[in-house]
């Protein structure tokens, strides 16, 4: 790849920027009926009808550093990393609290969240347990949430946080998102970035809002629910920009969804026949083979020979498996922008289909969600949307984008310089 070192473009003078991410917010919940003021919004703005992520759940890398999951080096969440997982100095809590952790849902669901507060707030541990067997903690750590990534040294690749703090920016970060940030709700976060625009000025804001994560998977994106939604989220979105416009009249906003969603179809239970095929061969998961379950995505490390033979027999000759996914070759990582199956994310990576889910995962276990993301971001429904209004942007419309390009975009908006990996290219 490329270095791109390129100035922001010089059309554009510097300027006050609100940022907002709308999590899951599809392409097509873009409509005048559910999102009057975005509409709006965009008939005197900059207009991007689908936005396209990267293969993967990491979008924050991916914006702020203009750079793709194969270079940037972030795929999921949470993978095996025995270094810094932040449970490793609390193995003897975790030996005495996995006697309890038990499968029965009803149980389960208040034993959880006793974990949960046991180390949030006793042992305070910033990183999430979800549904992950605690006895895995340990070996778990977060990728993109190592460290916080508007903090210096976030990783060696360069991001517009850093660019801002060589050219004497300031950023107002405490209303945007994190897994190991305290999560709020969405009104708190408005109300928080409308004071803020009262306070101590600064050169870029960032929101997050994020039902459309929670209502597409728990309704699926078609429903009521999400329809609903949408329309509550354009309601924030009108509150915050005559909220920034007034405090800041010649600032500009840049608004985005960053990922779409999609309708289950059909569901697998992975785990079990892991484990099951793992029993009869005489394996025992965390001696002979490590495994996680992400809700489109089932990734295995091998520790012994015969492990590996066994379960890519199971992945490639197994007829639930094949049917709704296939395991990801070095040549389709290389494709997907991702990295290859290489041991960091998986000695072998099994992708579900479009529509297909993992149930149980290690995110999800009382509930099926009903939609999805984390698929081929080819899909038009896996795509979100940009939109860019303000002092000096011309009205315009752009089919497709990649989210990759909402750094130098915002570069471009703040008359800084774009980070020395950034791959994107501005929109303005």
């Amino acid at each position: 790849m490329a270095l791109n070192q390129n100035p922001a473009s010089p059309a554009l003078s510097a300027s006050t920027v609100l940022f907002i991410v709308a999590d899951a917010f599809r392409y097509d919940y873009f409509t005048p009926p559910n999102t009057p003021t975005m509409w709006r919004l965009a008939e005197s703005g900059l207009y991007v009808r689908r936005l396209r992520p990267n293969f993967g759940f990491c979008e924050r890398a991916e914006t702020f550093t203009g750079t793709r999951p194969d270079a940037n080096g972030f795929f999921t969440a949470l993978t095996y990393d025995e270094t810094n997982s932040e449970f490793l100095s609390f193995k003897k809590d975790i030996w005495l609290l996995s006697l309890f952790d038990w499968r029965a849902e009803f149980m389960r669901r208040y034993i959880r969240r006793f974990y949960r507060d046991w180390f949030k707030k006793v042992r305070w541990v910033n990183q999430p347990v979800y549904e992950i067997p605690l006895k895995i903690l340990p070996r778990i750590a977060l990728t993109e949430d190592l460290r916080d990534l508007h903090q210096p040294n976030w990783s060696n690749i360069e991001t517009i946080f850093d660019v801002m703090r060589e050219s004497g920016k300031t950023f107002y970060y405490d209303t945007f998102a994190s897994l190991t940030m305290p999560m709020g709700g969405d009104d708190d976060r408005v109300n928080q970035i409308c004071r803020a625009f009262q306070e101590t000025p600064r050169d870029f804001y960032l929101l997050y809002i994020g039902e459309g994560d929670g209502t597409g998977h728990d309704y699926g994106p078609e429903s009521v629910q999400t329809a609903a939604m949408t329309r509550r989220v354009d309601k924030r979105i009108k509150i915050v920009s005559d909220a920034f416009f007034e405090a800041f009249p010649d600032g500009r906003m840049l608004i985005i969804g960053d990922h779409g969603m999609l309708e289950v179809a059909g569901i697998l239970d992975a785990q079990s026949k892991i484990l099951r095929t793992g029993r009869k061969a005489g394996l025992r998961a965390g001696r002979d083979f490590d495994y996680f379950l992400d809700s489109t995505l089932v990734r295995l490390w091998f520790r012994t020979e015969k492990s590996g033979d066994i379960f890519r027999d199971l992945f490639n000759t197994d007829a639930a498996f094949c049917n709704e996914g296939h395991v990801m070759t070095c040549e389709e990582a290389a494709r997907l922008h991702v990295p290859p199956p290489d041991g960091r994310y998986g000695d072998l990576i099994w992708i579900a289909h479009p529509g297909a889910l993992i149930f149980p995962d290690f995110f999800h276990f009382r509930k099926i969600c009903r939609g999805m993301h984390g698929y081929e971001t080819h899909i038009p429904a896996q795509q979100g949307f940009a939109l860019a209004v303000g002092r000096d942007i011309e009205q315009a419309e752009i089919q497709e984008a990649e989210l990759i390009d909402i750094c130098p975009t915002i570069c471009s908006l703040l008359g800084i310089r774009t980070p020395k990996q950034n791959a994107g290219k501005s929109l303005l």
